[in-house]
């Protein structure tokens, strides 16, 4: 009995050991966390040794994990939350500098005047001498070529005030096809033309005696041939032949008209645009030679002399000079002939997007022998030209001025000449005429453009039919090309 007494003592002291031996290691343990801590809490502890008094979006709460010693796990950063799409930034678009770029790219109609071995404004788009082919690269062409323009525009030209036809709207267009080979021994061939399709004027004009030798001015044609011609081309050698632009002078100014009347006086008056014969070209390094023997008129030749005309001059990309000459003992038959003969130089000098230049001539006109002018019938000029002064005709010298600056969109032109006739005792025919012309052509969209030409000239002694004209005109519209 006193055995089993001891030994239930002894079972008893053993088991209050050990469970104050379990008190002393559970009060060294620390004590549990919640299931939810937030995640900061232990980086707290670890540097400032408390628990800060921040709160931390349950959303960013992660349970902790006790690892095998019983000690709270490194915490685990949490993910990032996703973003929100956020919407993008609307793009502005592209902004065109028109006044004051550092740096432009040309035009295509602007750098393609600038052929050192062809004539000003070549194929230049803006219908600026707009028929005008350059051949240059010809030599990388076989096949057929097409191009075009068409216009919509409106006209108010005071100038012919007493005729009945000053405003209208109107539309004309123009054509460009070419058939172009390339021979194996380094020839290129190419048949060329150009085409003018115009709009004319009700049948109904307004005809007294007076104004009948004018009518003609009016009478346009719808279908119009401006060039037609073979062209052989070989290095520096070329040789046109039948109707082509006059190689007298140089331009260097767009034109929105096909009757060109938006031109200086000297080239609306004086000098042919086109011419029709055969033309010889050589361009030696800078230098230019243009020789022709043509009709002398715009279309065949109603009498059997011929028209010698000539240039000589230098070309480069940024300067221009030259010296012109054409001389045939009249235009016409008998009593109609008329003398078309001018000698002169021009010039141009290219800065950057600015050029400037100009035209300078004299000119021998007027009827060789006795006419009346009222008895015209193929056009007459409304600045009293087309008269008789004695077996040498009329004569006058004449210049223009053309300052031009092209940005990317915008072309503006000013434009001031003069022309002085020799005095002959008629009013009418004596008084100095003075034109100026202000044009701008604005790019609206690619291959559309806006033109607007302001003609402003003196006043002049008229006939009393005409005393209502006033010396200004205006023509806008649209034209668009391909």
């Amino acid at each position: 009995m006193s055995r089993s007494f001891a030994h239930v003592l002894h079972a008893c002291a053993v088991a209050v050991a050990l469970v104050g031996v379990a008190r002393r290691a559970h009060a060294t343990q620390p004590e549990a966390p919640s299931e939810l801590m937030p995640v900061n809490f232990m980086a707290a502890v670890e540097s400032e040794g408390a628990v800060s008094g921040s709160v931390v979006p349950a959303a960013n709460w992660e349970p902790l994990v006790l690892g095998d010693n019983g000690q709270v796990a490194e915490p685990v950063a949490p993910a990032p939350l996703p973003m929100a799409p956020q919407p993008a930034e609307p793009v502005p678009p592209p902004r065109l500098p028109i006044f004051d770029p550092p740096v432009i790219q040309m035009p295509a109609w602007y750098e393609a005047h600038t052929c050192p071995k062809c004539q000003p404004w070549t194929r230049g788009y803006l219908g600026s001498n707009y028929g005008t082919i350059c051949t240059c690269n010809d030599t990388n062409i076989n096949g057929f070529v097409f191009d075009g323009l068409v216009r919509g525009y409106y006209l108010n030209d005071q100038r012919v005030e007493w005729s009945g036809m000053e405003a209208t709207f109107g539309a004309e267009g123009i054509l460009i096809p070419r058939l172009i080979y390339n021979t194996a021994n380094g020839w290129t061939l190419a048949g060329n033309g150009v085409f003018f399709i115009n709009q004319p004027y009700d049948r109904d004009m307004y005809s007294t005696p007076e104004r009948q030798s004018y009518l003609a001015d009016f009478q346009v044609e719808t279908f119009q041939i401006w060039n037609m011609n073979v062209t052989m081309t070989k290095g520096d050698l070329k040789l046109t032949v039948g109707k082509d632009n006059t190689p007298f002078g140089r331009y260097y100014f767009p034109i929105f008209s096909n009757s060109r009347m938006d031109a200086p006086f000297i080239r609306t008056e004086a000098i042919n645009w086109v011419e029709t014969g055969v033309f010889l070209r050589y361009t030696p390094s800078i230098f230019s030679i243009d020789l022709a023997l043509t009709n002398g008129g715009n279309d065949r030749d109603t009498n059997s002399s011929k028209a010698g005309i000539a240039r000589f001059g230098i070309q480069t990309e940024n300067f221009v000079c030259g010296v012109s000459g054409k001389y045939q003992d009249g235009v016409g038959s008998e009593t109609e002939k008329e003398y078309n003969n001018y000698y002169g130089g021009d010039f141009m000098i290219r800065r950057g997007q600015f050029d400037i230049s100009g035209e300078a001539i004299y000119n021998q006109y007027g009827f060789k022998r006795p006419y009346d002018p009222n008895n015209i019938f193929w056009g007459r000029s409304i600045y009293y030209r087309d008269l008789y002064a004695g077996p040498n005709g009329l004569s006058g010298v004449g210049y223009y001025i053309n300052c031009g600056y092209t940005w990317p969109r915008l072309r503006t032109d000013l434009n001031y000449g003069e022309f002085y006739p020799h005095p002959i005792g008629n009013p009418l025919a004596d008084t100095p005429i003075r034109r100026a012309v202000v044009k701008g052509t604005w790019t609206l969209i690619p291959r559309l453009e806006q033109y607007l030409a302001l003609i402003f000239e003196n006043s002049r002694p008229t006939e009393p039919f005409r005393i209502n004209q006033k010396p200004y005109a205006l023509l806008t519209g649209f034209q668009t090309y391909f």
